[in-house]
């Protein structure tokens, strides 16, 4: 019995222990709900207390940048009214330099413009006389040189001095044609970084008479090239097309030459200019046998052996020759197709200048690209290899500290060069205008 009533106080307690351990979780699960539902709640407060600060700093930014931007085009209107200004005493300037200058030029067309005024009228006068002496004859057949009175004598004698100036007062005519057309001559170099001037922010090379031509005139800045390859540009030079239209992708085929007459040294030709080509031509066809009134293509190295001369120096005795020789009757249009600054692929020196300007650069010392490194190289997507073309170039030129400062310094050697020789032609130029 007393066994019995053990087991019986055990389970009493059992039961009393699980009732309470029942309980006390019922009481942790309705407090987890009241935390869970507290913590929503908290939760939502936080979340629409976010979106109002986001908002707000979101209305704030927005604000700023309004009054930033407004800021910024106030400006804007600022610098365009101080810029129109400033081309205004700019034209204002050149206006009362060139009135002087241009002022014995303008006396001389208005003359020639008066002349051929008066030729017109003369030759109205001339129809009218013509026909009236054609009538006199026909009424009266026997008239003769002797026959004829005071009045018919002075009408015939006014036909014969009309004719023997007409020719003169042609000639005066065309020359003021010529006058009033540019004459132009084109400088044409091949294979310049856009920075090969100081004109463009290079601070080591020298290019005096370019960078004059650049202050004095336009300097483009932001003019791009689809296609840099030598012959493809010298295509789109004479087309205005690009390689997708004029089709001139390898120099055996120059497609561009089957409309030459397109061109715009052919409608020069064509609209009375005297034309010229000189240097570097780059294609395997030449244009038509017609094409240019003077024609001097050449493609060979820096320095001709057999010649005895420096391609620089050819192209500017060829052009020098063209503007003293050409026919002085009519408008020009030069082309001056340099080989420079064109390297010598697959040779050891790629740049060979002439020995006058070995001195020039001998003390600089050009900066290296800051990418011009193995691990810039090792950076780059894995189809750039060993037997990429720029690569194989940069072999040629670049690989060695030494290698890079000779190749640059002949490079900027012979765009000096080149440089000299457009001011020679520039001199030339001004001295026939002077003359």
């Amino acid at each position: 019995m007393r066994s019995i009533h053990i087991i019986l106080s055990w389970v009493v307690i059992f039961t009393l222990l699980q009732f309470c351990l029942i309980r006390y979780m019922f009481q942790v699960s309705k407090q987890s709900e009241d935390w869970k539902g507290m913590y929503e709640m908290l939760r939502r407060d936080m979340d629409t207390s976010n979106r109002e600060m986001r908002k707000k700093w979101k209305n704030e930014v927005s604000q700023q940048k309004k009054e930033k931007i407004d800021e910024f085009e106030k400006l804007k209107i600022e610098l365009d009214i101080i810029k129109k200004n400033m081309n205004s005493m700019n034209n204002e300037n050149n206006l009362e330099s060139e009135s002087e200058k241009t002022k014995e030029e303008n006396s001389i067309v208005e003359t020639m413009k008066e002349k051929i005024d008066e030729y017109e009228n003369l030759k109205k006068e001339l129809a009218y006389i013509k026909k009236e002496f054609e009538i006199m004859k026909k009424n009266n057949p026997q008239t003769s040189e002797i026959g004829l009175t005071n009045e018919e004598t002075t009408k015939k004698n006014d036909i014969n001095n009309m004719a023997d100036n007409e020719k003169d007062i042609k000639t005066e005519k065309r020359k003021v044609d010529i006058d009033e057309k540019l004459n132009i001559v084109v400088l044409y170099a091949d294979d310049w970084r856009y920075d090969t001037l100081a004109a463009a922010g290079n601070r080591v090379i020298k290019t005096p008479y370019l960078d004059r031509m650049a202050k004095e005139g336009m300097l483009f800045t932001h003019n791009c090239v689809t296609t840099s390859v030598c012959w493809i540009s010298r295509a789109t030079l004479q087309t205005g097309q690009y390689l997708s239209r004029h089709k001139s992708n390898v120099p055996q085929k120059p497609e561009f030459l089957k409309k030459w007459n397109e061109t715009f040294s052919s409608l020069l030709k064509e609209n009375g200019y005297y034309t010229g080509f000189v240097g570097k031509w780059n294609f395997y066809e030449d244009p038509p046998e017609d094409g240019f009134d003077v024609f001097k293509q050449y493609y060979g190295w820096h320095y001709d052996e057999a010649r005895q001369i420096h391609i620089t120096q050819e192209n500017e005795n060829d052009a020098l020759e063209f503007l003293k020789n050409r026919e002085t009757e009519k408008p020009f249009a030069l082309t001056v197709a340099f080989f420079a600054t064109h390297a010598m692929d697959g040779t050891d020196y790629q740049f060979q200048p002439q020995n006058t300007s070995m001195s020039l650069y001998k003390d600089d010392v050009i900066d290296v690209p800051v990418s011009a490194t193995e691990e810039s190289w090792l950076r780059l997507p894995d189809f750039f290899s060993e037997a990429n073309e720029g690569r194989i170039r940069w072999h040629w030129r670049f690989d060695s500290p030494e290698k890079y400062q000779t190749i640059m310094k002949n490079y900027f050697r012979m765009a000096s060069e080149v440089d000299a020789t457009c001011g020679r032609i520039i001199q030339e130029l001004k001295s026939k205008c002077a003359g």
